[in-house]
């Protein structure tokens, strides 16, 4: 017979069948667990089963044990390292069947799999040596992520541009741009007004210019910015300005010294004329790699000429197109401004007409025409630093550090593959 008492002090008595399995309490009407035979030495008189934890054996070292390990110093007593891996016999009393002197130069703890248990052993690697190869023959998977590929711009085209400026938002960026020109024309007709015009709207052009090479190229966007882009006149207007006239001083202030100097100094007019055509032709090559350089590389030590050089033989054959784009919207311009001065003056002798309107569209147009080649020119530039700035001779710079595998080939590719070996 199973007798035990449950917690509510009703005493049960039952066959040692039952053992093991769940009664209902009369008085309590609680379900109450029938004890084993095993399990009554640990009942309680209250129906609870006592929890006893086992008396901890005395340990002599205990202290020099955990002084040993907790300890901040790296030296014992004797001025020996104190070395906390396991000894060789420690390995072997683990359950390894490895030799213990396997451990002696290297004594490392056993490792063991989390979840079964099973001391896990190295696999030997035998090399093929028939078969064996250079491994850039390997497949390896390509980077998902566009941010993490070494080429983050693959549309740097020369159409690529193009497409770009005929979209809505940028069409509308380069008419409020033709707004302001047609202030800038009006303001030339007003005394009180021309200073201001030309200050406010012809510096704003130009820094214009300078932002949208800025925003293309370090920016890295595909769209034009507004003529205020962030109401900083800093930033905006005066900075990019004074970048824009760095780079036209350098490039094209020789030849109007010669001129000055020759008006000054009463010089023969055909070695003069030859003279500053020929300084003019070569601040119109130089000039765009200047006016790349002034705006993007941060520094005006990178005006240096072999560095504005360098940076032309970086960019290529394509340097040919920068410069002719830009002679273009050179000529475009002076054509555009020109015929809108002359469209305005004609309306004040002569009132408006039909014929007035027509011209006034053909200048506009002209002028509309010079606007989109100047921003071609400038979103040109902007591309080019995107696709080369890493390897332009400029200083203060940030480059790209070569990662095999990340920025830069795993394996050279001038190793060739080992042919294959294949069995009789």
């Amino acid at each position: 017979m199973i007798q035990f008492t449950c917690r509510c002090k009703h005493a049960f008595e039952l066959p040692e069948e039952m053992a093991g399995q769940q009664v209902q309490c009369p008085d309590c009407m609680l379900l109450v667990d029938v004890p084993t035979h095993d399990e009554l030495a640990q009942l309680a008189e209250d129906g609870t089963f006592r929890i006893e934890a086992p008396t901890p054996a005395e340990d002599p070292n205990r202290f020099e044990r955990l002084k040993k390990v907790f300890s901040k110093e790296h030296v014992d007593e004797q001025g020996m390292e104190i070395d906390l891996r396991n000894t060789p016999e420690q390995v072997a009393a683990a359950g390894t069947d490895d030799s213990s002197l396997d451990y002696d130069a290297v004594p490392t703890a056993p490792k063991y799999d989390p979840e079964t248990g099973e001391l896990i052993r190295p696999l030997e690697l035998v090399e093929d040596g028939e078969n064996a190869g250079h491994p850039s023959p390997i497949p390896l998977a390509h980077t998902a992520l566009n941010y993490a590929s070494p080429d983050l711009n693959p549309n740097v085209s020369a159409f690529f541009p193009l497409l770009r400026l005929v979209m809505p938002i940028n069409l509308a960026a380069m008419f409020f741009v033709l707004i302001a020109h047609v202030f800038l024309v009006m303001g030339l007709f007003s005394l009180v007004l021309a200073f201001v015009v030309i200050i406010v709207m012809g510096v704003g052009i130009v820094a214009h210019y300078a932002n949208v090479i800025e925003e293309v190229a370090i920016e890295e966007r595909d769209e034009l910015p507004r003529l205020l882009r962030h109401f900083d006149f800093a930033d905006d207007i005066w900075l990019p300005f004074c970048r824009v006239c760095v780079a036209s001083v350098l490039c094209f202030g020789p030849g109007i010294a010669v001129r000055l100097a020759a008006a000054i100094e009463g010089w023969p007019p055909d070695r003069v004329r030859v003279a500053h055509l020929i300084l003019d032709f070569l601040g119109l090559i130089l000039f765009p790699a200047t006016v790349l350089t002034t705006t993007t590389s941060g520094s005006y030590a990178n005006l240096r000429p072999d560095r504005v050089v360098g940076a032309i033989a970086r960019i290529g054959p394509r340097y040919a197109l920068f410069v002719v784009v830009f002679t273009v919207a050179i000529i475009v311009y002076a054509l555009g401004f020109t015929a809108a001065v002359f469209q305005l003056n004609e309306l004040f002798l002569r009132g408006p007409s039909v014929q007035w309107f027509l011209k006034g569209l053909t200048a506009y147009g002209i002028l509309f025409a010079a606007i989109f080649l100047m921003h071609y020119f400038a979103w040109l530039l902007g591309l080019s630093y995107r696709m080369g700035h890493h390897s332009f001779p400029w200083v203060l710079q940030h480059y790209v550090r070569a990662v095999p595998g990340v920025t830069a080939p795993r394996y050279p590719a001038s190793v060739p593959p080992s042919p294959r070996q294949h069995g009789a």
